[in-house]
């Protein structure tokens, strides 16, 4: 797990980076930076939505006293 939410932290702060960088005069660059830059959030939304899916499902699973083995810990990379 520690991987994919590194891989999305990267993904967001380069999105930041290039938010950063845009020509403010470029118009058109501005607004297809924006776009880029709600596309992103929106996956990162998804997966961020993905992954507490599963540590609720892993959080039940120990609950109910069932193993490591889980579809939702090899999701998780545990």
């Amino acid at each position: 797990m520690a991987d994919n939410l590194e891989r999305l932290s990267d993904a967001l702060f380069a999105e930041l980076d290039r938010l950063g960088s845009v020509d403010l005069k470029d118009t058109d660059a501005v607004e297809a930076e924006l776009d880029r830059a709600r596309a992103v959030c929106s996956v990162a939304s998804q997966i961020t939505a993905n992954h507490n899916t599963a540590i609720s499902v892993l959080r039940m699973q120990v609950d109910a006293g069932m193993g490591k083995g889980s579809g939702a810990a090899r999701l998780l990379g545990a």
